[in-house]
This record gives C-alpha cells, structure tokens and sequence, in this order.
C-alpha cells in the first residue's frame, strides 16, 4: 500500500541513528522520565554503579549511607569485591558488602584514617565531596574546570575547613550543584539521586561514556508486518490478561517491534491511567470503583500484583523500550487524553498511533502531530459502522493508517470486502487462539487484536 510505503520509507530514515536496544528490565518505578534525575538514574544503572532498595523502586530522594556512597565510588574506581576483607574500622564487620570497599578508600586516602566509619550514617554533601575530590586526585587524568557555572553559594561560610578545598574543587567541576536559592547546603545528607548525579557528570568529565541506551525515537520502522498483532490493553502477563500493566509490556515486548494497545481513563484530579473502566474493580488497593487520584492509582496494584501505569510511568517505559509503539484506547475526552500526550511529550508523539472514533476527530488529531492514525467504528452508529463505501472515501481522502472493527462485523457479508482498497490496513478486535486468528486472516484482515502473543503454543485454559 502506498500510504505504508511512505511509512517504512521515513521510518527508516528517521531510525538509522538509533541503536536498538534489548528492553530495560531494570526499570525503577519511582524514578519517572520527567524527573530532574531520571537521565542520572538512569546512567548510573547502566554502568552497573547502582541498585534498586527492592520492589523496583530506587528511592531516589531517600539519603544515601556512607556505606552505600564508597561501595558505588569503589565500583566505579574498579576496585576489588574480595571479601570478608579487614578494614581496620571497628565498626566495618569484615564480612560486610561494603567491608572490601571501605579498606579501599581507606588505603587509597579517600575517607579519613580514624578507628569508626560510621556506615549507616548519612553521608553530608562536604563529606561526598572529599570523597569524590580525594578520588580525583588519584587518577592520571584530572577534569577540566566548568565554564559558566555557579561557583559560590549563598552558604559556603557553613562549609568546615577541612572540607572547604573539596567542595570548591567539586564546585568548579560543576560536579556539586546548589539549590534555586543559592545555597549549597554542605551540612545536609546527600539524597540516592544526587549522589548519582555526581557521579554519572564526574564519568562524563572524565570522557567515559554514561548516555542511557533508551531513545524517545522509535528503533523499529513502522512497517505493515508490525501491524499483524496488536497486543490488547497491555497483553499477556504469564497469568492475567486486560490488566494494562507494566508487566504486561515487558511480557509481549519485542525488540523488533510490536504494537501494544492501552486503555485510558481519568483519574480524579486530571491524569491519564491505563485502565479499562474504573467501574471494573482491577485493584483490592482501591475502595470499590471510585475514581482515585493519580497518586493512589500509582500506588494500587493492578489485580493485586501488578505495577499501575499512568502516563509519566508509560513514557518512561517507552524511553527504554524504543521498539514499541502504543495504540490510544482513551475512553472517555479522547482529544483531552491526545492533546495532553501531545503537549507533555512532543518528543513521544512518534510513539503513539491514536484512535479515533469519528470522522470530526481526525483533523484535530493530525493538528496535534499524530502522524499514523487509527480509525476505530466501534464506538460509530450502526449504520455508520457499517457504510463501507463512506469509510472507504473518508480513509482515500484522508492520511489514515488503518480502520478497526469488531470481529462479529468482519464475519458480515463483504463487509471486508467492501473496505479493500481504501489504502488503509484492515484491523480487527479481538480475537485468540491459533485457528482463530487465522480464520480472520483469512477473510482479508492485515491485523488483530489479540491478548496472547502468537509464539504460546496455544491459549491457555481458563483464561477468558
């Protein structure tokens, strides 16, 4: 088809620079795209230099221990996990996991010689300082000052004499940065995401490379084949189906490519969540079907088990994953839910292939960017639904991707056969199972919707 000709052609033009890449499954669920240092985070765990505080989380504004800050600057120096190890601390058991690393920063005259380390003891930011200034000042090669960067805080008076030279070096390396009133607050415990911060510039300064291997561009062409199963509302889990999840996403995810359909609704005070309806309870940590606030709705867990997406959780997912693209089943203020992906994450829109569910929203939807578009008539009128011949002149004259419908209108007499050469793929939801789906192809559809991926052998039983 000449409109997915055009597709595949800038697909690959616009993917020739990115690398593909196998899917994150060191996702964090609490460190979102959108935060300050989720690029930090990130990094750090790609080199290897940090770990989650378990349940997927990372908990990037708890503090960081001394303990936890010299076990992640001793892996970055490479040095040596050869345990038990005698420190020569007395309260750094040997057979600790950051016993090897603490007798290598002692040694090396990173952290002070005294008989206690204190390892459970929040590390300041003057403290991490000396320990990243001492670090330096081991290595051959030695960062480059910063140009244009803050150099003096509103609070340097509050910095101790012994740490002053570290924090002014770390300063001038743009490695420690102040708040947005000036202040640099050397007394105050260093947080897990600032801690990576410095870190992950410190590697940068030192020319290592720290970019994340995630891409908010797509690394695989949106080619016809793509569109031969489109996972619904999430995918397979291994267990559930319909819990539009993020175990869902990463169950079905393909690095080649795959198209993955989300439901969407509202939550209470204005957020996109991936849910079908609120009146089907998903989550025994929501009362009833009440509408809740995107705060509680990232806190529930879908069925019980699985991790809620929302729209910053779903972006972040897609950062990592770059070879999937998602399908909008936006229930309810279709254009709202759009305009909001749309304005939020521009950078995304590629990402997205929209449906729609009239004719009036097509051009409102194109205004916004969507480039590939979906036109969906289960939510038409029957006649409507079902005048091929006003679909057909609607997709010739419009730049539309594919037109869906329900598989009890696919068995219609020529109602497929009515729709062939409009110049759009033909989709149909939702249909399971290995004979099945090959029914439905072979009456003419380019693609299905369906809820378990067509490497399972065969549906499992007792699943709906």
């Amino acid at each position: 088809m000449s409109r997915f000709l055009k597709i595949f052609i800038s697909a690959i033009v616009s993917c020739a620079a990115v690398l593909l890449s196998p899917y994150a499954s060191a996702l964090f669920t609490d460190v979102d795209y959108s935060d300050w240092h989720y690029g930090y985070i990130s990094a750090a765990a790609d080199m290897g230099l940090v770990n989650g505080t378990g349940g997927r989380r990372f908990s990037p504004d708890d503090n960081i221990t001394r303990a936890q800050f010299i076990t992640i600057l001793g892996r970055m120096a490479g040095a040596s996990e050869d345990s038990p190890v005698s420190s020569g601390y007395s309260d750094v058991p040997e057979d600790a996991y950051y016993a090897p690393f603490a007798a290598w920063g002692k040694g090396a005259g990173i952290i002070s010689p005294d008989t206690l380390f204190r390892p459970a003891s929040p590390i300041t930011r003057q403290e991490l300082a000396a320990m990243v200034s001492r670090y330096v000042s081991t290595l051959d090669t030695k960062p480059e000052p910063a140009e244009d960067i803050q150099t003096e805080f509103s609070d340097m008076d509050q910095v101790s004499p012994w740490a002053r030279e570290h924090v002014e070096a770390l300063a001038a390396w743009g490695l420690l940065q102040g708040d947005d009133s000036g202040r640099l607050n050397p007394l105050g415990s260093t947080t897990r995401a600032q801690a990576a911060a410095v870190l992950v510039r410190l590697s940068e300064l030192l020319g290592n490379e720290t970019a994340s291997s995630g891409s908010a561009s797509p690394s695989a062409p949106l080619s016809p084949d793509i569109f031969r199963y489109i996972y619904h509302a999430g995918g397979y889990t291994g267990e559930h189906i319909n819990s539009n999840s993020l175990e869902a996403l990463e169950a079905v995810y393909d690095p080649q490519g795959c198209l993955i359909e989300l439901d969407f609704n509202w939550t209470s005070d204005s957020g996109l969540a991936a849910i079908h309806y609120w009146s089907q309870e998903y989550s025994p940590d929501l009362e009833g079907s009440q509408q809740p606030t995107l705060s509680q709705w990232r806190d529930a867990k879908v069925y019980g088990v699985y991790t809620s997406l929302d729209l910053s959780r779903l972006i972040t997912w897609l950062y990592e994953n770059p070879a999937a693209y998602i399908v909008t089943d936006i229930k309810s203020g279709n254009l709202a839910g759009l305009e909001k992906i749309a304005r939020e994450y521009p950078e995304f829109i590629s990402r997205f292939i929209p449906q729609i569910y009239s004719y009036e929203e097509y051009q409102p939807v194109r205004d916004m960017g969507y480039e590939n578009i979906i036109l969906t008539v289960y939510m038409m009128s029957h006649d409507d639904a079902r005048d091929t011949s006003a679909i057909s002149e609607f997709v010739r004259e419009n730049d539309i991707a594919a037109v869906t419908f329900p598989v009890a209108m696919a068995q219609e007499e020529g109602y497929i056969q009515g729709l062939d050469g409009c110049g759009a793929l033909l989709l149909t939801h939702t249909a399971n199972g290995h004979e099945t789906r090959a029914y439905y192809f072979s009456l003419g559809v380019d693609g299905i919707y369906t809820d378990f991926p067509p490497w399972l052998p065969e549906q499992p039983e007792g699943i709906g």
